[in-house]
């Protein structure tokens, strides 16, 4: 009796931990898939080496929609907006026209045809400066041969908007991290530098949009949550990612991103989907289709597009199902 005993008990905690070592492997497997997904959105071949901790300089909260970027959606957009600058020194002064300071604007770009420094570089991460608060609102970085015509900075969005309707103008300097390549070709951080404008004009370019929001409609689906004994074979799947760990942590907003995913069989029996009805009249017996996402939720992700930090907005449209049907 005894020996019976004891071969239950350790086919029981055999059982225990082959149920928690797949379920760890099948949760990595996700994430890595998860992982590969967004690195292709946002056009990377590998996470960038950077994390929050390098962006102690800036601000964050200043460039994330405190509203909640993940939560407002069907803007208009109205027009494109190019505002010249006035230099002065190493300062530039945008005005921007009245009938934009209560507008939503987006996708602001500083371009700049005629930028020099003192020092010599092979590469240079360009900062803008928001010159009342001492802010960084934008940066990029550069090859030599990048900046021989002209350059492009993308302006942080929630920046832009918070100091158009603030100030009615956008007052700015820029400012450089100057790299060179070391006998081992290696790149060094050299100089921080203040960058002079030369003769031509810099102008700024932007998107105007109404401020018209409203909040998304929630999955009308049912979701995956085992708390039903009839839960629908087609269900949507929540997986949440924490975005603080490594190699996720090149993502600077939101802290964390709830994947969904449409996951199940469908059946002819299933009453929850779309085509349930038409497949029970048929005459197949043992139709079964597919479980895939109709529609999807536009998530704004704020992350650092390479190693010196550069900071980008993007729009990802497919890691957050929001309806799923039978095929």
């Amino acid at each position: 009796m005894a020996l019976v005993a004891c071969l239950k008990l350790i086919i029981k905690l055999f059982i225990i931990f082959y149920y928690v070592n797949c379920n760890e492997i099948s949760h990595q497997r996700r994430q890595d898939t998860i992982l590969k997904q967004l690195l292709n959105e946002l056009d990377l071949l590998s996470p960038p080496n950077v994390s929050m901790n390098n962006f102690n300089e800036i601000d964050i909260n200043d460039f994330i929609d405190s509203e909640g970027i993940n939560n407002y959606g069907n803007k208009i957009l109205e027009e494109s907006g190019i505002t010249l600058g006035e230099v002065n020194g190493n300062n530039v002064s945008f005005s921007i026209p009245l009938g934009f300071r209560n507008k939503v604007l987006e996708d602001g770009k500083l371009i700049v045809k005629d930028l020099f420094s003192d020092y010599k570089f092979d590469v240079i991460d360009i900062k803008i400066i928001h010159n009342n608060d001492n802010k960084v609102i934008g940066s990029k970085n550069f090859s030599l041969n990048d900046i021989k015509d002209s350059i492009m900075v993308p302006i942080m969005n929630k920046a832009l908007e918070k100091i158009v309707r603030s100030y009615g103008k956008l007052d700015i300097s820029l400012t450089g991290i100057i790299y060179n390549y070391d006998d081992n070709n290696i790149l060094l951080k050299t100089n921080d530098v203040t960058l002079k404008i030369g003769s031509e004009i810099p102008y700024i370019s932007y998107m105007v949009y109404s401020k018209h929001k409203t909040r998304k409609e929630r999955s009308l689906n049912k979701s995956c949550d085992g708390t039903s004994d009839h839960e629908p074979s087609c269900c949507l799947e929540t997986f949440r990612i924490d975005v603080s760990k490594s190699p996720w942590n090149f993502i600077i907003s939101p802290s964390f991103i709830d994947v969904k995913r449409c996951r199940g069989t469908c059946v002819k029996h299933d009453q929850a989907t779309v085509n349930s009805d038409i497949l029970r009249k048929s005459e197949i017996k043992h139709y079964q289709s597919c479980c895939y996402a109709s529609e999807y939720e536009v998530i704004k992700v704020l992350y650092a597009s390479d190693n010196f930090g550069t900071l980008q907005f993007k729009n990802i449209t497919n890691l957050v199902a929001k309806r799923c049907r039978c095929y």
